[in-house]
């Protein structure tokens, strides 16, 4: 009975005719087709809403309402104007001509950016390369005002008295 009802919108005519069991049968065949089209789309809303739907429509039935029938369509798209095709053509060109121009101003702000960053590294190698020349001399006039102050204590001590 299953199969023969497989696919199939149950409305109120269709389940006041049926058995309860006939329509949980139904109902259980429609939660399994879902639970194993969530199952593949890995997507677990589809089984929520059947469930949901289902516990609905079972507790109104169960305090003697008649079964909700609910149909939903696409939203019809309205047709526009002639002018407001015009006007909506004239938007988009207008976003469509700020976002090149948004895109022009970000990429030459970046390459700014990385020249200032490039130059400011050429600076920084430069500085470090001259305080290493300047750290090397300070340590050869130490060694220097060394040797002279060790020179200097030899000649004071030269003249034997």
């Amino acid at each position: 009975m299953a199969e023969t009802l497989h696919g199939t919108n149950m409305d109120s005519e269709n389940s006041k005719t049926m058995s309860p069991a006939v329509m949980e049968e139904v109902e259980t065949e429609k939660l399994n087709r879902v639970f194993l089209s969530s199952m593949k789309e890995g997507d677990p809303l589809p089984l929520i809403k059947e469930e949901l739907k289902y516990l609905i429509q079972s507790r109104r039935l169960a305090v003697g309402k008649e079964e909700l029938s609910v149909k939903f369509h696409p939203p019809l798209t309205p047709q526009l104007e002639p002018e407001d095709r015009i006007k909506m053509k004239k938007r988009r060109e207008q976003n469509r001509n700020a976002a090149q121009r948004f895109r022009t101003k970000k990429k030459s702000k970046k390459e700014k950016v990385e020249k200032e960053l490039e130059f400011l590294n050429s600076r920084n190698n430069e500085l470090r390369a001259k305080v290493e020349d300047l750290e090397r001399q300070v340590h050869m006039y130490r060694q220097y005002i060394d040797c002279v102050s060790q020179d200097a204590i030899h000649l004071e001590n030269f003249p034997p008295k």
